[in-house]
């Protein structure tokens, strides 16, 4: 079932399509009517169902932006679910204005979260042991409390908040509606819905024996204006054969396709709105290696059955367990090996540890590769070439001129070696990202000169143009070389080999709050 099918409010439609959400899990296919309707549920379901929205969504669309007064509480097992659980629900509310969810918990000093509390929240979610104190102190009131859920209640039970949980229920007014999560249904939980419910609507949702293929799993905790750049690397490190790149909107695939393909990639987006036609060339395409690399979301990927993808990657992590192993199954199909590299920001990695534990399978750490290492791994494909050419071919004619140049030259054969080397790797590198021209730039020797289009004016320093390439790039700042800065505009001068990686990283960074256009010097 699809979200707009449900008589969602359009604002809240929205914030799903932002977080990527495209059709329902089951138990929000179930759940979000039924708590529309105001009816009371008991909902068994494990971690990775997407739960959260099948009471958050309601939540949201039930409370009045115009009484500031609390009226739906949800109640949470630990500090980290509370944290994640009100995350979530802010950005579904994103454009509900005056709306306002707040987590309380404890470990964080309550006098804040008074303050927090005197501003008029609506929804609040916390650990039974502050939500508590808070009502003895009677800084959270119940007259307006219209909903209360219980989100992952054996949980609760195992940690000994039962009596917490019905001493809540009892503050809270009789009428309310009363939505309970657990993923089992021991008798204390049992006995808290016969209590404290009216005629609950039971949903039962079975998950899946996950399993996941024998593939190597590998995750980088990145900030999101870094996951193009560091997609990049991993493509020009690993130099897959095919690629897939999951996003979790439709704008997103857009956006990535379309700086995969000014990078000088091949890449084709495949999402729900495009016409079957154009969805049909592009997975031909794919098919037959004209396209390299296909970024899609979840739903327009069903169906693709192409043994060659050696690698997936998970640009946006996805929000059911069921979707990351449909996901990175693609990969490895027929006893080929296959690798999926997952992108995490922040609070993601607690989502990325519910994976492992349900998929019982292990995601590893790893660094993203620097510039360096792509240029080693550049030489290696270049030598790799040279094993063939040797064996097979006839030299006699490259070996008589090379001979001579030595002859009236005083290199050795190493010191030529190392140059054809070095001219095949940035010939190599030059075909990966054509769209650069670092010919003619006015640099010195070695070097690149950079066009970027902040000057004085905006109170640019030169320690601002440095701060920002060695943070960016990781390059060491004693490399960056001659700075110029004019009225409107600067140039500065980076090395040759890491010309490419500054332009890339540098293209969505802002200076001195100023978003910035870079590019080498001589471009017209």
């Amino acid at each position: 079932m699809n979200f707009d099918e449900m008589n969602i409010d359009p604002k809240i439609l929205r914030g799903i399509e932002d977080m990527g959400f495209e059709e329902a899990t089951l138990i929000q296919a179930k759940a979000i009517p039924a708590m529309l309707k105001g009816q009371d549920i008991i909902g068994q379901a494990q971690t990775g169902t997407g739960k959260t929205a099948s009471f958050g969504i309601p939540l949201i669309q039930m409370a009045d932006p115009s009484i500031k007064k609390t009226q739906a509480i949800i109640l949470s097992p630990t500090r980290e679910l509370a944290i994640q659980v009100a995350d979530e629900l802010r950005k579904l509310a994103k454009y509900m204005h005056g709306i306002k969810v707040l987590p309380v918990y404890g470990g964080q000093e309550i006098t804040k979260q008074i303050r927090s509390l005197k501003g008029g929240t609506q929804i609040i979610v916390g650990t039974p042991g502050r939500i508590m104190d808070h009502l003895r102190r009677r800084t959270i009131k119940t007259e307006f409390v219209k909903t209360i859920v219980l989100d992952e209640a054996d949980e609760m039970l195992n940690m000994g908040f039962i009596d917490d949980i019905k001493t809540i229920l009892e503050y809270v007014p009789k009428n309310r509606q009363t939505v309970l999560f657990s993923a089992t249904m021991p008798k204390q939980i049992l006995d808290i819905t016969k209590k404290f419910q009216n005629n609950a609507k039971h949903i039962k949702i079975v998950k899946k024996e996950l399993t996941v293929p024998n593939i190597e799993q590998y995750y980088y905790d990145v900030k999101r204006y870094d996951k193009t750049e560091i997609l990049t690397r991993l493509l020009d490190y690993y130099n897959p054969k095919l690629s897939l790149v999951f996003c979790n909107t439709k704008r997103m695939v857009d956006e990535i396709t379309g700086e995969l393909k000014g990078r000088g990639y091949f890449a084709e987006g495949l999402h729900g709105d495009m016409k079957q036609s154009s969805r049909d060339r592009v997975m031909k395409n794919f098919r037959e290696g004209k396209a390299e690399i296909l970024v899609a979301t979840d739903v327009a990927a069903r169906g693709i059955d192409v043994d060659d993808v050696e690698a997936v990657f998970n640009y946006d992590i996805p929000q059911d367990d069921e979707y990351y192993v449909h996901r990175i199954g693609r990969t490895g199909r027929a006893g080929r090996g296959g690798k999926a590299f997952n992108f995490v920001r922040g609070r993601e990695v607690y989502k990325l540890k519910e994976i492992q534990r349900y998929c019982k399978t292990k995601i590893l750490a790893r660094q993203v590769p620097s510039a360096e290492d792509i240029e080693k791994i550049r030489a290696q494909k270049v030598l790799e070439k040279l094993a063939p050419i040797i064996e097979e071919e006839n030299l006699s004619k490259p070996l008589s001129d090379l001979e001579e140049y030595i002859n009236i030259t005083d290199y050795t054969a190493m010191d030529i070696a190392a140059a054809f080397l070095r001219l095949a790797v940035e010939g190599d590198k030059a075909s990966q990202i054509g769209e650069y021209d670092f010919s003619n730039t006015g640099a010195q020797e070695g070097m690149v000169r950079l066009f970027i289009n902040i000057g004085r004016r905006q109170g640019v320093w030169p320690a601002d143009i440095l701060g920002a390439i060695a943070g960016e790039t990781k390059i060491p700042g004693k490399l960056v070389g001659a700075i110029d800065i004019y009225d409107k505009y600067t140039f500065v001068e980076v090395p040759r080999e890491y010309a490419a990686d500054v332009l890339r990283a540098m293209s969505d960074v802002k200076i001195k709050g100023k978003s910035i256009n870079i590019e080498p010097a001589n471009k017209k």
